[in-house]
This record gives C-alpha cells, sequence and structure tokens, in this order.
C-alpha cells in the first residue's frame, strides 16, 4: 500500500523538521516508529529511524548530519550496525547493519507490524495491517528475528498503550518454541531499540 504524503498533510505537519533536512531520497529513508507516531498525531516525534540501499548513502547522511546540520555522533557501534546522532532534544539512528533493495524490503524485516512504515520524503509504503493495529494500538507480529529485542519493544509499546493481542503472544511463543524444538540457537542482541 502506498500513500503520498502530501495528501496527508497531518503527517507531513508532524515529519516537517525532519523533512527538511533533505535526507531521504530514493536510496535513503526513514521507517518505524516516527512514521507511526505521524499517523496517530503525535506531534513529539524525536526519534527517527534510518535505513539505506548502500554504503555510500549512509555515509553521505552522517557526513550530511555532522557538517551540515550540526548534530553530535553519540554512539557508533563496533560493528558498524547502528549510528546514533543527537541534537537539541532529537535522535536519528543510521541502521547499517544490512542494505535493502528497496522500502518494501525494509519493513518485511519489522517486528511489530505497527512500525511496517517508511518513507522515502514523496510516498509512505505500508501494509493495510500495519495502518489498522497503529490505529487501534495493537501489538501484533510480523517477524521475530531478534526475540530479546522483541521483547523489548513489546513492553515499551505497553508503555506507550498498545494493547498486546493473543495473536501476538502464540507467534512469539511459537517463534520460541519452534527454534528451540529444530536446535536454532536464539539470537539474545538487542540490536537496536
Amino acid at each position: 500500500m502506498k500513500l503520498k504524503i502530501d495528501s496527508r498533510p497531518h503527517i507531513r505537519a508532524v515529519l516537517n523538521d525532519f523533512l527538511e533536512l533533505n535526507l531521504l531520497d530514493e536510496t535513503t529513508w526513514l521507517a518505524g516508529g516516527a512514521i507511526r507516531d505521524a499517523l496517530n498525531g503525535n506531534y513529539e516525534v524525536s526519534d527517527y529511524d534510518m535505513f539505506f540501499s548502500n554504503k555510500l548513502s549512509s555515509e553521505r547522511v552522517a557526513l550530511c548530519l555532522e557538517d551540515d546540520y550540526g548534530f553530535e555522533c553519540v554512539f557508533k557501534c563496533p560493528n558498524g550496525e547502528l549510528t546514533t546522532f543527537k541534537k537539541d532534544g532529537v535522535k536519528i539512528q543510521l541502521v547499517t547493519k544490512l542494505y535493502y533493495d528497496n522500502m518494501e524490503n525494509v519493513i518485511d524485516t519489522f517486528d511489530i507490524t505497527a512500525c511496517r512504515h517508511i518513507t522515502d520524503g514523496k510516498i509512505i509504503v505500508t501494509k493495510y495491517s500495519s495502518i489498522r493495529d497503529t490505529f487501534k494500538k495493537r501489538i501484533n507480529l510480523h517477524v521475530i528475528h531478534y526475540p530479546s529485542a522483541t521483547m523489548k519493544r513489546i513492553q515499551k509499546y505497553i508503555q506507550k498503550g498498545f494493547v498486546l493481542t493473543n495473536s501476538a503472544v502464540e507467534t512469539y511463543i511459537d517463534h520460541i518454541y519452534t527454534s528451540g524444538a529444530v536446535g536454532d540457537v536464539l539470537d539474545k542482541r538487542f540490536y537496536i531499540d
């Protein structure tokens, strides 16, 4: 599902300060909670997660944040998977564990359906179930790559007023059980918040 960002003035209003940085294009995307909050009309967005199609794009954004906009790099993952910049209470995270061919591939890796939103600054790519769960404030799960991180995100969402569905509990337990039953080692990393 694709939504034109200019046809959604409430979304543009919430994300306007970020969009004016001109960091987004066909290789550089904003995804997750910031768009979820914009859809819900939360005007207090201060945490932005960016994803990329290639390393050059992520390096360009990092330089731009520091040199052009005065953001400070406050964390750099030793494995090169995540870099966090902050300025005036605004946090921008560059997620570089993987690079993606397109926006759909990014949101297909997200665990909580209410976060499966991404934009290049012109369109928002999302799923109907993601919009439904965002507006109804429900926690459903899409995929689980990092069970420990997913559990922490579930806790964070509950604190934001989201309700954990029975389906999400079953999906989580099934994932843990199936991984254990076939002998897969569960990845206990917290990866990203």
